[in-house]
């Protein structure tokens, strides 16, 4: 949170509230706040450690698993129990650290980020008009492909459309109230997890990948318990060609380029990476 905090006062603090910037310049500034947290180029993306992030330490996992309601405080564990936590644990620290969840991350960020820059702001902020969806819109021809994902470029006999700017204050203002929306859960659908799930693909085949590894705890769950049950998979629709300045863009070209390789660094072929390679190939 405090990395967070840091690179949005570096990156804004210097403009006045008061000022008029244009959609472009807030994805600029955007995109210069994620290279400062996620990482300015691929390799220090592949090398960002989110574990940290995303699951506690072990000496505070007692503590989070109370405030969360899933143990009480005067609740005894069995040792059964403990095993099986502590194995699935670890295993999730394992995917975490794969380079495999590095390369799915960014792309949630880049779909995350463009909805609400190119499709919450525009329309909110900067008043655009909204875009047709993917499965809506007409066959591609010159006068409606999309140069990116809140612009189309006009024909000839079209005037260009304006670049309206609007105050850095009025900006803020919508993304505060966002923050409340994108906070809320699942329930009702959130419209950017939604948007995440829709937009990137790969997630389908790395959770294939996740379920299928059934974390190694085959035989040691009731049948009712949360590893059994059924599971399907959704088809996803297709994704909205765009080009977004938002967008961590040589991310995917640079992790399929190391694919197999350890994606730049020396790691053994596992069962989990075999069964991406398989599942990434089955969905295509």
């Amino acid at each position: 949170m405090e990395k967070v905090e840091e690179a949005v006062v570096e990156v804004f603090g210097p403009l006045n509230p008061r000022e008029d910037i244009t959609q472009e310049r807030l994805s600029e500034l955007t995109l210069q706040v994620r290279k400062k947290v996620e990482g300015a180029t691929s390799e220090e993306r592949r090398a960002k450690q989110w574990l940290p992030y995303l699951l506690p330490a072990v000496e505070q996992e007692d503590y989070v698993l109370q405030e969360s309601g899933v143990l009480l405080s005067s609740e005894e564990v069995s040792p059964q129990t403990a095993s099986n936590l502590r194995h699935l644990l670890d295993e999730t620290a394992d995917l975490i650290e794969s380079p495999q969840f590095t390369h799915i991350l960014s792309l949630l960020n880049n779909e995350a980020f463009s909805y609400l820059i190119d499709h919450k702001c525009a329309i909110d902020a900067f008043k655009k008009p909204p875009t047709v969806p993917a499965t809506q819109a007409p066959e591609a021809s010159p006068a409606n492909l999309f140069s990116s994902s809140a612009t189309v470029v006009p024909s000839d006999s079209q005037q260009p459309p304006p670049n309206p700017r609007v105050k850095l204050a009025t900006i803020l203002a919508v993304v505060s109230r966002q923050a409340h929306t994108i906070g809320q859960g699942s329930n009702p659908p959130n419209e950017y997890l939604s948007a995440m799930e829709e937009g990137v693909r790969e997630l389908e085949a790395f959770a294939a990948v996740v379920y299928s590894s059934n974390f190694g705890l085959e035989g040691t769950m009731s049948p009712g318990g949360s590893v059994g049950g059924s599971f399907v998979v959704v088809p996803q629709s297709e994704k909205t060609e765009k080009v977004s300045k938002i967008e961590m863009r040589d991310v995917e070209a640079d992790d399929e380029a190391g694919a197999g390789a350890g994606a730049g660094a020396d790691v053994e072929e596992s069962n989990f990476e075999s069964a991406w390679g398989k599942a990434t190939t089955d969905e295509k």
